[in-house]
């Protein structure tokens, strides 16, 4: 992940997920995408492989924030809720940097669905 969303292809994050929701792990380095209202805080989640049916590692288990798939939302909930992982923001070598721990945090996994 970077603040800007660019990836290696010709799309970027967060112009393409801007309709749904993320949902932040209670360890704040893995994350789930869907559409809006698929999951709330405090739900403990199990999260498969839609092929094999087997369980992710690393993927989120328990959902302690959720906010609107933008940047500017997404930043601050984080710092909201991780305050002691991230640093102030500052300009470094004419750069921006917004204090977010960006090379630490894990993958953004897809909801295809859900069941109780």
């Amino acid at each position: 992940m970077n603040p800007g969303g660019a990836t290696k292809w010709d799309w970027n994050f967060w112009d393409e997920w801007a309709a749904s929701e993320i949902y932040i792990d209670r360890r704040g380095d893995s994350f789930l995408m869907g559409a809006k209202g698929s999951l709330k805080v405090g739900d403990k989640v199990f999260c498969v492989d839609n092929n094999s049916q087997r369980k992710l590692t690393g993927a989120p288990t328990e959902i302690v924030a959720v906010c609107d798939c933008n940047l500017k939302a997404f930043q601050d909930e984080y710092r909201k809720k991780f305050s002691d992982k991230c640093k102030r923001p500052s300009i470094s070598f004419g750069r921006k940097i917004d204090g977010l721990p960006w090379q630490k945090m894990g993958q953004f996994y897809s909801i295809k669905g859900v069941s109780d």
